[in-house]
């Protein structure tokens, strides 16, 4: 998967965290950021994050305003949190650092020479503190692997402990993955863990190998194995669908494959891919006819989504009437009485110029809207409705 590279200013654009929190360093460049590391002899910690990256906002609200990771960073680092897509001397540093992914937690010295790092937002708060004490172990950090494997890259504790820092880190080792995995055994726990971490190509060997051996990694690896099928036919998956053009052709019979893997996530699985393709050719009447064989195995949520896809793209009455009996259903269930369930059944009743019918649906789900933008959306509707009714 590419990421771009985007400049980055040493400028903090975010508010600095209080007394609750890990204090922001408001150094506005590198090389100051080095000065007080050295007066103040501590490593320095960066969190380069995106304003649309999840991930680094669960860090900045859930992680760095925990108390016991806010006192170690402040007592042991000079901290700066910097945005990735700021334009000055951001590109020349993000390529410095090799930074592909956000977010990237990078340690470093007062001589800007890297130290240890880390991209994601996995783990506790505890393995967050724990993160901050490797980059001050020579001979844990990231450097130390880096180095062990330079000098023997034939030793597998040494291969094992950079290639899994590396691909944690989303730094690119892909040839030197390569070469080491290219005669490992599969079946070896440590090579495993290690295939789980950096492989999510369907299309690749070992892939392909995992799923022709497949009662073997099922009977070593029983709690593993349906994960790591399941999210490379899932990228693979995404990799065709979101294409700029959508090859059918490709899609269906990269379905047909996944069709022939035995495994109880995969079969679950199918059913969806199934439904992206009726989607994306817009056979929405076949889509239909899928539904209605396969209801008894979709979530409440599935049949809501897709209901409100249904009812934009479809005008045959005998779908529609469908769509209109799932929405009741599930407007009579337990969990059911949801503006988005009204909301969808009075598209439906639009559709089918039951006006009045829409206008009481519609009315109900104003009621029970649960925001702003879920009230606007049914007032506009209502407002439709309404005019179309004079």
């Amino acid at each position: 998967m590419k990421y771009s590279l985007f400049a980055f200013l040493f400028l903090l654009s975010l508010p600095i965290f209080g007394q609750k929190g890990i204090k922001f360093n408001t150094a506005s460049t590198l090389e100051e950021l080095k000065i007080k590391a050295k007066k103040e002899n501590k490593l320095i910690f960066i969190d380069v994050y995106t304003t649309w990256c999840g991930p680094c906002q669960y860090l900045s609200k859930e992680v760095f305003t925990d108390s016991k990771v806010a006192s170690y960073f402040n007592e042991h680092f000079i901290n700066a949190k910097v945005d990735a897509e700021d334009e000055e001397e951001g590109t020349k540093i993000a390529e410095m650092y090799g930074v592909q992914c956000y977010p990237n937690l990078l340690f470093i010295d007062a001589t800007g020479k890297l130290v240890h790092r880390f991209a994601g937002a996995d783990g506790t708060t505890e393995d967050f503190i724990e993160l901050g004490r490797t980059a001050y172990d020579p001979q844990r950090r990231f450097e130390a692997l880096e180095a062990n494997y330079r000098r023997d890259p034939k030793v597998k504790s040494n291969a094992l402990a950079y290639l899994t820092a590396a691909v944690k880190s989303c730094v690119d080792v892909q040839l030197a993955l390569n070469d080491y995995l290219k005669n490992a055994d599969y079946l070896d726990a440590e090579n495993w863990l290690l295939i789980q971490e950096s492989i999510n190509d369907f299309d690749h060997p070992i892939t392909q190998y995992v799923i022709e051996h497949l009662k073997d990694f099922e009977e070593k690896f029983p709690e593993d194995i349906g994960s790591f099928i399941y999210n490379n036919i899932e990228a693979k998956a995404s990799e065709i669908l979101y294409a700029e053009h959508f090859d059918s052709s490709a899609y269906h019979a990269f379905l047909e494959q996944v069709k022939r893997i035995d495994l109880k996530e995969i079969r679950d699985l199918v059913l969806f891919l199934s439904i992206e393709e009726y989607k994306q050719q817009e056979h929405w009447e076949d889509l239909v006819v899928f539904l209605s064989r396969n209801k008894q195995t979709l979530r409440d949520e599935d049949i809501l989504n897709l209901s409100y896809e249904i009812v934009k793209n479809i005008d045959h009455s005998g779908c529609l009437s469908l769509a209109q009996i799932w929405m009741e259903e599930l407007g009579k269930g337990v969990d059911g009485n949801t503006w988005q369930v009204q909301y969808v059944l009075a598209l439906v009743y639009q559709k089918q110029e039951k006006v009045k019918e829409a206008i009481q649906v519609a009315e109900h789900a104003l009621e029970i809207a649960t925001s702003e933008k879920a009230s606007e959306l049914c007032q506009a509707l209502l407002k439709e409705l309404k005019n179309r009714k004079q």
